[in-house]
């Protein structure tokens, strides 16, 4: 329910300037829930963002690696599990969860960013 009041919010103004809604996404692609407002690729293509995660995660030093692999077990855990849950497909709501659980990581380890 958040995530569409600030949609909706963010992408009033947007609508009014057609030279800014064609290009850049609508909401602030840095606020924990502005998911809605993202670009379809940036949305849909979470399975390329964990992938991208994993490897960057892979390079960082001792305990950072160990922590940034350990969480995305448990993002990956979670990919698994919802997937099983909509036979084998991620709904729109899991993958508004798994950016933000993303974006909390990436926040965490700034050597991912």
């Amino acid at each position: 329910m958040r995530a569409l009041i600030l949609a909706a919010l963010l992408a009033a103004p947007l609508m009014a300037s057609p030279a800014l809604a064609a290009g850049d996404g609508g909401a602030d692609p840095g606020a924990p829930d502005a998911f809605a407002g993202q670009p379809k690729p940036v949305f849909y293509n979470v399975e390329d963002r964990m992938a991208a995660m994993e490897a960057k995660a892979a390079s960082l030093p001792g305990a950072q690696a160990h922590r940034a692999r350990a969480q995305m077990a448990l993002i990956r855990g979670f990919e698994r599990t919802q997937r099983a849950k909509h036979g084998g497909e991620l709904r729109d709501w899991d993958r508004e969860a798994l950016n933000v659980r993303l974006d909390r990581l990436q926040a965490m380890m700034p050597a991912l960013g």
